[in-house]
């Protein structure tokens, strides 16, 4: 089952941006430390305010994150589907979750835990520096995409 998982994530990280930094050998101890998840449509994956401790891949379906506004309405802040992430700042910052992410569609997802990372940190520098080199890639694109939204909100 290993060798099956291990090769099934290798055609995900081979296609996924988000990994471009990652060469084989990489991707192969990385997914020793990943665990694979599915979830149903309506389910929660996490809650603004739950304790950050991992981050999830998404493999199929897709996932909305939301926040609340000033008068405590849901705001939908993303939906994300195949190939991106969700939930990354908290292996970065350990922070509170700062929105909320719900499943639309049935989904599959490979998901790392500040634990796993941290010890991929440590056992294998090289790939911990390539996965927050990957991460922060992410996080890079999300707020140039956001302070795009701000300007164009502001101005109108």
């Amino acid at each position: 089952m290993e060798k099956k998982f291990s090769q099934f994530f290798q055609t995900f990280v081979q296609e996924s941006p988000m990994f471009h930094y990652l060469d084989d050998k990489d991707t192969r101890t990385l997914s020793q430390y990943l665990q694979f998840r599915r979830m149903k449509r309506g389910e929660v994956i996490f809650r603004e305010g739950d304790p950050g401790d991992y981050v999830v891949f998404i493999f199929k379906g897709s996932v909305e994150v939301s926040t609340k506004n000033p008068e405590g309405e849901d705001y939908s802040l993303a939906q994300l589907g195949w190939g991106t992430s969700v939930g990354e700042m908290a292996l970065i910052d350990e922070l509170p979750r700062s929105a909320t992410a719900n499943v639309v569609d049935d989904i599959e997802f490979f998901m790392l835990t500040r634990d796993s990372f941290n010890d991929i940190s440590q056992k294998h520098p090289k790939l911990g520096v390539r996965l927050l080199m990957g991460l922060a890639w992410t996080m890079s694109l999300r707020l140039r995409y956001n302070s795009r939204r701000l300007i164009d909100h502001v101005q109108l």
